[in-house]
């Protein structure tokens, strides 16, 4: 009898040994894994035409990016309807090979003639080079130029992962 006592005493010690150490790995775990963090959010308000190609943020070391695009039209009118007109978002980066790389169209805005369904959202994944900016710019892409009174609005996110 006295050896199984041993025995199940041993095997509690075992277990209180190996539950404090899967309590301490999933502690690690946890500590170890952080949400993204936003490191700038930008509005491009009243907008009529593109938006020129302009630096939205220099990320300070290498990193995983993702910026998020929504784009909402907020005046138009009826001369707008079947242009086949889209304002298409483009961001470029620099990534680990030293190269541009041109990220087209994570979100395209149609040009329509009424407010019901005029939005459109995107995002991109990227990973950036420190001390190289990210450029945005939005460029009127396919059709003709959107009819006075139009007006867009661009908003950004731009979050380290």
């Amino acid at each position: 009898m006295k050896i199984v006592i041993e025995s199940v005493l041993g095997m509690a010690f075992l277990f209180t040994a190996v539950s404090a150490h899967a309590q301490q790995a999933s502690q690690s775990i946890a500590s170890s894994a952080r949400s993204p963090i936003i490191v700038n959010n930008i509005s491009f308000t009243d907008q009529s035409g593109a938006i020129p190609q302009t630096a939205i943020f220099t990320p300070p070391k290498d990193g995983l990016f993702r910026v998020s695009v929504y784009f909402e039209t907020v005046a138009t009118n009826s001369a707008n309807q079947g242009l086949g007109s889209y304002f298409c978002s483009d961001l470029v980066t620099t990534n680990d090979s030293g190269a541009s790389q041109d990220n087209l169209g994570a979100g395209c805005l149609q040009v329509v003639g009424s407010l019901s369904n005029s939005s459109a959202w995107g995002s991109y994944f990227l990973r950036a080079k420190a001390g190289t900016p990210m450029l945005f710019a939005v460029n009127l892409v396919a059709g003709s130029a959107p009819v006075s009174p139009y007006a867009y609005n661009v908003y950004l996110i731009i979050e380290r992962l």
